[in-house]
């Protein structure tokens, strides 16, 4: 589907973390939806992959662009937002996708751990949301990825990163309160076990163990919460806000 047609035609989204995984997954629906995507990456061996994910766009027939930059970098969301604006037009969907997960026994995470954690997967997506705010009309979408462990934490040596996706329902539902008189939604979408690399670094006893928990006891593809995305950046989701939903296959249930 081009840019042309689609529910989401002449929306802009801006998508963090956009080459792997969920985040490429996420790029791909709204682009088939009609929006054209602002695909973020931070590291120099993803500049082949967001190429690639931008000339797939466009080969279909719809709009896209790249940008490199630390997402924990605060000077990192201004030029997300400049670029957005000056290469698609505006920006009307921001989905802070971007994460990284530590796993380590509790105490021997290092404050460097602890501060790098909360900076991509906290702090980033709070300071890009209010950036966006400047250019995002009335009636916009942020989406924040976050996962089941913000509720159900069902391994060891994932403190830090349970941590941090709590922390986005907070901010998910806070957001929500402030932003509905511009009638710009909020809403927070936690993935359970999904196919994507960086659950594969994980062994396949772990893996196991994680589906074992889950009502339909099968990892989730990609696919699956780009279509709740997808869901929710449209126009008739306008009075969907500060929801946090499950994509999980039952896992938290």
């Amino acid at each position: 589907m081009t840019e042309a047609a689609g529910p989401l035609a002449g929306k802009v989204a801006v998508v963090t973390g956009g080459t792997r995984g969920i985040g490429r997954g996420i790029v791909q629906r709204l682009a088939d939806d009609g929006a054209a995507v602002l695909v973020s990456y931070v590291a120099d061996s993803s500049v082949a992959l967001a190429n690639e994910v931008v000339d797939g766009v466009m080969a279909a027939g719809g709009r896209a662009a790249s940008f490199q930059g630390d997402v924990s970098d605060p000077a990192t969301a201004d030029g997300l937002v400049s670029t957005a604006v000056e290469h698609l037009g505006g920006l009307d969907i921001l989905v802070n996708n971007a994460a990284i997960s530590d796993y380590k026994p509790f105490g021997t995470f290092s404050n460097e751990d602890v501060q790098r954690t909360l900076g991509v997967n906290v702090a980033a997506p709070f300071v890009l949301s209010q950036a966006a705010l400047a250019v995002m009309p009335d009636g916009g979408r942020i989406i924040h990825i976050g996962s089941t462990v913000a509720t159900r934490m069902a391994r060891q040596e994932g403190s830090l990163y349970a941590t941090s996706k709590a922390a986005l329902i907070g901010m998910t539902k806070g957001m929500a309160r402030d932003l509905g008189p511009r009638r710009i939604t909020v809403n927070l979408v936690n993935p359970g076990p999904t196919r994507t690399e960086m659950l594969e670094r994980h062994s396949e006893e772990k893996i196991a163990h994680m589906v074992s928990f889950m009502a339909i006891q099968e990892l989730a593809l990609p696919e699956h919460t780009a279509a709740i995305v997808a869901a929710l950046a449209r126009d008739d989701a306008a009075f969907t806000t500060g929801a946090i939903i499950g994509v999980d296959g039952g896992y938290t249930i």
